[in-house]
């Protein structure tokens, strides 16, 4: 029946956040991309500076031995899709690749999952006073747009959504624990609906932002070109950076826009179903996380 699948498609909403997940894996850390740096010691100084960030930051690595075979991502036509397969190929549960440019300054990159979802963050860009100061600058950049976006990882795209501890659980019981008098049939069904329709206002609400900079970004990204028939260096690399952007936004648009009405359908036939009264009713609470490329919902009644 129609109620039954709804139904079940909002336990499944509220149940997410719950679920036990394995280990996370390493990440794929893409060998840096790098534009105009010619000299030997501007090449070494960025790498280090590159892997030092990424050392800060303690995260898990894939090994460097495997990226060997692993092939490049640098030239790509669609780097998103190069570095899923990357990631996939590599065993990881993402790969990251940045891009600096030493003239003008311009840092760039993102974050892959194998599912293909991807996390990218504002890039990098500044004109060097002098020639003597674009090294040291680039240095910075690098290492503060590394750091920004290892730490967009550590966020609900990413991050595995499961416990410290094992969960335990309770095998069902026909009678009701001692001192605790026995609900009525159905009475878990509105404080349920409750916490649907906050999640499905939520996911909404979080649509509509996504919406507004998804449509930022485009509006950018078309002035950027109008009346250009070629963009140069900077402008290609602003215009990718604002395409990232656009598709990362939209996508997670879709998806909070889908979660959000899922919820708000399925919380009003669990209302409407519910009947009785709800003065014993257990208090509610929803919370939901959004990231680009996903929404997590969970829920507690």
């Amino acid at each position: 029946m129609l109620r039954d699948r709804l139904i079940a498609m909002g336990v499944a909403l509220l149940s997410a956040g719950a679920a036990l997940a394995a280990p996370p894996k390493p990440l794929g850390v893409h060998p840096l991309v790098m534009h105009d740096a010619d000299v030997p010691e501007h090449a070494a100084a960025l790498v280090a500076a590159f892997e030092d960030a990424i050392r800060e930051q303690k995260v898990q690595t894939v090994s460097k031995a495997a990226w060997e075979t692993a092939g490049s991502c640098a030239g790509a036509t669609d780097a998103t899709a190069c570095l899923k397969d990357l990631a996939r190929r590599l065993g990881a549960r993402a790969v990251m690749m940045v891009s600096v440019r030493l003239w003008p300054v311009i840092v760039t990159g993102q974050m892959t999952t194998a599912e293909g979802q991807t996390v990218t963050v504002p890039l990098r860009q500044a004109v060097p006073k002098s020639e003597a100061e674009r090294l040291e600058l680039a240095r910075s950049m690098l290492a503060s747009f590394t750091k920004e976006l290892l730490e967009a990882d550590e966020g609900e795209l990413l991050a595995p959504l499961v416990p410290d501890g094992p969960v335990a659980t309770v095998p069902p019981s026909s009678s009701p624990p001692s001192g605790v008098a026995p609900g009525p049939a159905g009475a878990w069904r509105k404080p349920a609906a409750w916490v649907l329709a906050a999640a499905g206002a939520a996911g909404l609400g979080v649509a509509t932002w996504l919406h507004l900079e998804a449509g930022g970004a485009s509006a950018e990204l078309d002035e950027l070109r109008r009346g250009k028939p070629f963009l140069n260096r900077d402008e290609e690399a602003m215009a990718l950076a604002l395409s990232q952007k656009r598709d990362s936004y939209g996508t997670s648009r879709n998806v909070a826009a889908g979660v959000g009405l899922v919820a708000l359908i399925a919380g009003g036939v669990l209302y409407l179903t519910s009947g009785g009264d709800d003065a014993n009713a257990a208090p509610v609470a929803v919370g939901m996380g959004a990231g680009p490329g996903t929404v997590v919902i969970r829920g507690r009644f």
